[in-house]
């Protein structure tokens, strides 16, 4: 992930110097590199565990309680052991 958000930042400059090149507009390339950065944060940075709940608890920090109910190991976690079939 730090990765693309690396790359994505040196695409968003390289972009952002050839349309001031291109236009010669301050005000161009400041449009763009806003809109850029609203975009990489917009796919690369959100928490999807936090968003992936109802509107109303956006509010409210999640828990490691909610993470086990919902399916979503804690990162240092144990794997649950299925339980055995007949």
């Amino acid at each position: 992930m730090p990765n693309a958000f690396r790359w994505a930042l040196v695409w968003l400059a390289a972009i952002v110097v050839v349309i001031g090149l291109y236009t010669h507009s301050w005000n161009k390339m400041m449009a763009t590199y806003l809109l850029g950065m609203l975009g990489i944060m917009g796919v690369l940075l959100p928490d999807w565990d936090f968003f992936d709940r109802p509107f109303s608890h956006w509010n409210s920090p999640i828990s490691s309680v909610d993470h086990h109910r919902d399916g979503i190991a804690a990162p240092n976690s144990a794997p649950t052991p299925k339980p055995p079939t007949r």
